[in-house]
């Protein structure tokens, strides 16, 4: 599988899981390491050999910094790179690595100071889940070169998308891949999610208000109850839902396709690197189960939701290819101007339910390019700065429409208007003469950094 995968130009990133065993507590079956070494292979908890230091929701948490289970978790990911041929690894509750052999938190203890050092491992892309039940050390994982899995990310994209507000300070430093926690000079970036295998998929996100976790046999008190999801106004699949209308439940799955293309675009247009979770572009369900590990149909790929959904394929195959042939994911928080409904006066107060940022260009042959969102329940009329844009994407426009290239991108300005719920991108269109010497032209802008710009105005 993985020679095939490089043979089309793909990686491949294992996602381990070295913090805990299915041996799980004292109450836990007895099938390999708590025969073998049960005092080193597990925590314990200070005078109590016969319980489990639980970091890891699981019932127990692996002793990572014995030496036996170091050499056990660096041999097996020797095997991988050099028997397998992966090219890196996503470490689940990373964190957990912190834990000494005493117990206490440490920032380098000796198995992440092996990875780091290792002439192979410390080569290969490293990612980490940084948190465990315990810790959460997002943005400060390591200061070697670890990507970091970005939970904060993934929740206020959310939260914004479905009209809370207070959220836009934080969004903005999100989407500016925070460059106080990451050393951006140093390649490091973060990893932003949506969705993941944890949790709802995107189409159960715009489709359910509470989880349906029912099938899974433990009453519905598994899974996530923090999900910041939103249902378009009904509970379930439309098709299902009863007293509505056909012109209302066309309505609902617009509005719900608005939003996952909505938040798509936010990811996208972000700096770090985008994680899409598999079947999101075909919707896949689960029928609002947020922790469908044990239900096999749920995780199959709906292939036969193919031919039906080409309008989301479309769009996110478009979409990708618009972030990579832009380099959007590394151009850099410098590199950002904020604006607002008017040029480089941006809005980040409280009540505020719209942010605009531009990419201006850096380097010779990039495009500037501005993106807008719109997360209030009207439309906005929003001035462009100076400049001739072209309409790249809009995602309340129906489908073929919604997402173009750039030869068939047309020109908007100096005014447009941002739909309710919704995400516009355009670019400059540099044969119009907007760009000189890798500079926009008109008035004088300024970098802006989220945390200095708390501004008040209007409520856009």
């Amino acid at each position: 599988m993985v020679k095939a995968m490089h043979d089309a130009g793909i990686e491949v990133i294992l996602d381990v899981v070295y913090n805990h065993t299915r041996e799980g507590n004292q109450y836990g079956p007895n099938i390999n390491y708590k025969g073998t070494d049960n005092k080193g292979a597990y925590l314990l908890k200070p005078g109590q050999p016969d319980q489990y230091v639980d970091h890891t929701g699981c019932g127990d948490t692996v002793n990572t910094n014995d030496p036996a289970m170091m050499k056990l978790i660096l041999d097996s990911l020797h095997y991988w790179v050099e028997e397998m041929h992966v090219d890196g690894f996503r470490f689940d509750l990373a964190s957990i690595f912190k834990y000494d052999t005493d117990g206490t938190v440490k920032d380098k203890t000796p198995i992440i100071q092996a990875i780091e050092n290792d002439p192979v491992l410390s080569k290969v892309k490293l990612v980490a889940e940084p948190w465990s039940i315990d810790q959460y050390d997002e943005g400060h994982f390591s200061d070697k070169a670890w990507s970091e899995w970005r939970g904060k990310f993934r929740d206020t994209v959310r939260k914004f998308a479905k009209g809370d507000t207070g959220q836009l300070a934080q969004l903005a430093d999100y989407i500016a891949g925070s460059p106080d926690q990451f050393d951006q000079s140093k390649g490091r970036f973060p990893v932003n999610p949506i969705t993941v295998h944890d949790g709802f998929t995107l189409n159960d996100l715009v489709t359910y208000m509470q989880k349906h976790n029912e099938a899974n046999g433990q009453n519905n008190t598994d899974g996530s109850n923090d999900n910041y999801n939103w249902n378009a106004g009904v509970e379930g699949h439309v098709d299902q839902a009863k007293g509505l209308s056909d012109a209302q439940k066309a309505q609902i799955t617009q509005l719900r396709t608005q939003l996952m293309k909505s938040m798509r675009v936010i990811q996208m247009m972000s700096q770090g690197t985008p994680i899409l979770l598999w079947g999101d572009e075909l919707r896949r369900t689960a029928d609002g189960n947020n922790n469908s590990w044990v239900q096999e149909k749920a995780n199959e790929m709906p292939w036969d939701k193919l031919a039906a959904n080409q309008d989301m394929v479309r769009f996110t195959q478009m979409l990708n290819q618009l972030h990579t042939a832009n380099a959007v994911g590394r151009r850099g928080a410098a590199s950002i101007v904020w604006h607002g409904t008017e040029p480089n006066k941006p809005d980040f107060s409280e009540g505020a339910r719209l942010i605009a940022w531009e990419y201006r260009p850096t380097k010779p042959g990039e495009k500037a390019l501005y993106t807008v969102s719109n997360s209030f329940w009207e439309p906005l009329q929003v001035k462009l700065p100076d400049g001739i844009w072209r309409q790249l994407v809009n995602d309340s426009l129906p489908a073929g429409q919604d997402i173009v290239s750039p030869d068939k991108a047309i020109v908007l300005g100096p005014t447009i208007t941002v739909q309710p719920r919704s995400s516009m991108v355009l670019m400059q269109d540099p044969a119009a003469g907007a760009e000189k010497g890798g500079q926009t032209t008109g008035a004088e802008t300024k970098v802006v950094q989220p945390s200095a710009a708390q501004t008040t105005g209007a409520r856009s």
